[in-house]
């Protein structure tokens, strides 16, 4: 964090009142179960939990302040707040304000979590970044993340999701960012929207909170553009896409199993680029960083050498031996029909036997049936041998597939029936949504 954390000083700077002898803290935390020590213990409360039943628990792992929505029987500095989810969110925005480096933003249905990767990576070339970690992307993960920013770093890129309209109006006013990527809307998430007509409102909660000096970053490929322009105003637009009419474009793309090569062409000039990770989403994910690093004032050589070198992020399309010397495609981290046929594209470019094995896709509501049927279909049209698929809607991917798809129903069903028949002209992808855990078929497939 940036600066003196008083809690007599903060209780004032968040509305709350302050109980007990002032003290320091350096952090702040709303997990009891791991180590506390320095921290403020937000306690939070939810429909199903309450972390003001866990108070004592922080303060034994260390924790030196509260804050809480009433008085705690805990001898440590309390701040007092009439909703300790508020409160957290105060604690994110001062953090934010303290710091006057670049700041960018990233939403979309798919592909946020790589976008925001390539963009860090490029933003590194001058220094230290504070980007999110892991999931830490909503109404709770990002005041966590604005909180880990300090007077070290030199530029800073969040991700901010959605499960409803309203969450990244929200979070982007905490996060302020000068540069806002939106890198498309699907139906994704359906089940807490209704429709893609308001998932496409909610992503561009993003641009309306730019300040009016922002940068919007959109996606001209996306069916949505005008409608996200529209929403922009008088704010700057800057269009990226592999459509020729876009801004920030790629030309003379080369597709590799483990990377790409392409022209990136923009209103700054012209440089030849590498990408180390497959796929042309991913050349459209560059794209996006791409624009949203050159607006705020990055060179086109530093867009250069940060792509060159950003790494794969942790199950996202990472390749692996399998056995037999197979090769394992570990697409687990999360899963929707944009991003299942974009691997799908990617297992399609293998030589030899091309398998799925796939998990449900999780928030797709009254669309879910039909999406996995698709997404079989997808498979079958473009290449694949054989669909692999567990879940709630198994059925439904046997039945877009075909009759020849096995009937399985565990993580190990799949593992088991791979294992008898994996070699080396054989490749695996295995994917599906973060609630399916598809990582557990990658560890039994794997080379050890």
């Amino acid at each position: 964090m940036i600066g003196d954390w008083l809690t007599d000083d903060i209780a004032k700077a968040v509305g709350g009142a302050a109980e007990g002898d002032s003290v320091a803290f350096t952090r702040v935390t709303t997990d009891s179960r791991a180590d506390c020590s320095g921290a403020l213990f937000v306690a939070l409360k939810g429909d199903r939990f309450d972390g003001h039943e866990y108070i004592d628990a922080a303060v034994s792992q260390g924790a030196v302040a509260v804050m809480a929505q009433a008085k705690a029987n805990a001898d440590v500095a309390q701040i007092i707040v009439p909703d300790s989810l508020a409160g957290l969110g105060r604690l994110g925005a001062l953090n934010r304000s303290r710091f006057n480096g670049p700041v960018a933003a990233v939403t979309g249905s798919a592909g946020k979590t790589t976008v925001k990767e390539l963009l860090a990576s490029i933003l590194s070339q001058r220094g230290d970044v504070c980007k999110t970690q892991g999931n830490f992307n909503n109404h709770i993960g990002v005041p966590l993340s604005l909180l880990q920013l300090t007077e070290e770093h030199r530029s800073a890129v969040f991700e901010l999701g959605a499960s409803a309209v309203g969450e990244i109006a929200y979070t982007v006013a905490l996060a302020r960012p000068q540069v806002a990527i939106l890198n498309n809307a699907a139906a994704v998430h359906v089940e807490g929207f209704g429709d893609l007509a308001s998932i496409v409102k909610a992503k561009g909660e993003i641009v309306c909170g730019l300040p009016e000096d922002g940068v919007a970053v959109l996606n001209k490929d996306d069916a949505n553009f005008s409608a996200w322009v529209e929403m922009a105003g008088a704010r700057k637009v800057i269009s990226f896409g592999l459509d020729d009419s876009a801004m920030v474009r790629a030309q003379n793309i080369h597709l590799e199993l483990n990377g790409s090569t392409f022209r990136l062409s923009a209103p700054e000039g012209g440089i030849d680029a590498t990408l180390p990770l497959p796929g042309a989403h991913n050349v459209r994910n560059a794209l996006a960083a791409a624009a949203a690093a050159l607006a705020l004032g990055w060179t086109l050589e530093e867009v250069r050498d940060g792509l060159a070198s950003a790494a794969p992020v942790k199950g996202r399309m990472n390749k692996l031996l399998g056995i037999n010397g197979s090769v394992i495609l570990d697409d687990t981290y999360n899963a929707s029909p944009t991003s299942m046929k974009a691997a799908i594209d990617v297992l399609a470019r293998y030589p030899g036997r091309r398998i799925v094995a796939l998990g449900h896709m999780g928030e797709l509501g009254s669309v879910a049936e039909d999406a996995h049927r698709e997404v079989a279909q997808y498979a079958r049209d473009n290449g694949v041998d054989m669909l692999l698929g567990i879940g709630r809607w198994a059925a439904e991917y046997r039945e877009g597939f075909g009759d020849e798809s096995p009937v399985v129903t565990t993580h190990d069903d799949i593992a088991a029936w791979l294992r008898e028949r994996l070699d080396s002209n054989t490749t695996v992808l295995v994917k599906g949504s973060r609630s399916a855990a598809m990582e557990n078929v990658v560890k039994q497939i794997v080379e050890k």
